[in-house]
């Protein structure tokens, strides 16, 4: 018998072939008995060969499962061939692909990030709100910058704290740390800082209150005769800069030998007299201890205070216009009596002065013309035999 061999069953494997050759050679061994018997061999024969191809595949190969199941290839009925009476025809089989092994999936090894573990102590927290201490200090410098910027934490060793008060913090630097900082002017002042709203000190470098000479240099201007003492010339410093006088002691100390105890509040003695200049500065300064025996209290009643200054106390405070004048203080807040030169009230002519005028027919008595002073200059004129006498008993010189 031939076996035609078909171009469908070119993909067939060799299992399957060998399968269908042995079926084939089963049957071609049956011995004949007849023709009748021959043909009815080969029409049984024919008729178990001739089944639904996909019926053979089913009783040789199990079924494949649903899951891993390929599609099965088809094969058309024309492609087919036709079989001749007394031949066995060929066996055509489906030939399955083998279901591809799927490699079950490798789970996806989820990344963690491994917990990190704690660095040392934790940094110290930062300083208190208002808090007087070096590291709660910015300091802003007096450049085109203008940045504010603590101080360096390796630095604050150099900086001392003098004082604190009412929103003022005062400190001084050592040698090294104005080496450090790169400041100028050497280790000759005090710095001072005033609180931030947010709770830090700032100082301002482009602020004349930053500022103030410390005690060791105050103690050239002594010397050299511009103060009586460095408590006086450390309390024109910051009158003159906007610092509270009354924090002097609380922020820089009393300094180095302090004077003794000054005259009880209220008192009405040239050393409870405070001086301030009609210049620029406008300084206030009590009258110094060795030109006090030159001034002589005329009088003192309901905080007014008049006092007359004799040629040597003129010339020795280098006033102007000559011992002509009495001069006047009020008394403030701090027991102290105050002559402050801007205003009119400071100074009225002298009884000796006064005689000129009568004479001159602008007044009939001193007394009319010591009265016009007081009202005119707003010194209360009911005060004025309390104050400076009750003037000669003649008008004229």
């Amino acid at each position: 018998m031939k076996y035609h061999r078909m171009r469908h069953a070119k993909s067939a494997t060799f299992a399957s072939l060998a399968l269908v050759v042995t079926l084939i050679a089963c049957i071609q061994a049956t011995p004949q008995a007849s023709t009748s018997t021959t043909e009815a061999v080969s029409e049984a024969a024919l008729g178990a060969i001739t089944e639904s191809p996909a019926a053979l595949v089913d009783q040789i190969l199990p079924s494949p499962e649903p899951s891993t199941a390929a599609p099965a290839v088809a094969v058309p009925a024309a492609a087919v061939p036709a079989v001749a009476e007394g031949e066995s025809a060929p066996v055509l089989v489906e030939v399955v692909p083998a279901p591809a092994v799927v490699a079950p999936p490798v789970a996806a090894q989820q990344e963690t990030t491994p917990p990190v573990a704690p660095s040392g102590d934790p940094a110290p927290g930062a300083p208190a709100a208002g808090e007087c201490t070096p590291a709660n200090i910015d300091i802003q410098r007096h450049d085109t910058v203008r940045a504010i910027k603590p101080i360096p934490a390796e630095q604050q060793q150099y900086y001392t704290v003098l004082g604190c008060a009412e929103g003022w913090l005062a400190y001084a630097i050592s040698d090294e740390g104005v080496k450090a900082a790169g400041l100028d002017g050497g280790n000759v002042n005090y710095s001072l800082a005033r609180l931030q709203n947010d709770g830090r000190f700032l100082t301002d470098f482009a602020q004349l209150w930053s500022t103030v000479r410390n005690w060791e240099f105050l103690a050239f201007y002594v010397r050299d005769g511009r103060y009586a003492t460095v408590q006086e010339a450390m309390d024109d410093q910051f009158a003159t800069y906007g610092i509270p006088v009354r924090l002097r002691e609380q922020l820089v100390g009393v300094g180095p030998a302090a004077p003794a105890p000054g005259p009880a509040a209220g008192e009405c003695t040239p050393a409870n007299i405070d001086i301030q200049r009609h210049d620029t500065v406008r300084a206030i300064k009590p009258i110094p201890a060795e030109q006090q025996q030159h001034y002589t209290v005329l009088g003192c009643a309901e905080g007014w205070l008049a006092y007359a200054i004799s040629d040597e106390g003129v010339k020795a405070a280098g006033l102007d216009g000559g011992n002509v004048n009495y001069s006047l203080a009020r008394l403030q807040n701090d027991g102290r009596f105050l002559t402050d030169f801007a205003q009119s009230w400071s100074t009225v002519r002298n009884w000796e002065f006064l005689a000129f005028d009568v004479r001159d027919g602008r007044y009939a008595t001193v007394q009319e013309a010591m009265d016009d002073q007081f009202a005119t200059y707003g010194i209360p004129v009911r005060l004025r035999e309390q104050l400076v006498g009750s003037g000669p008993a003649t008008g004229t010189p």
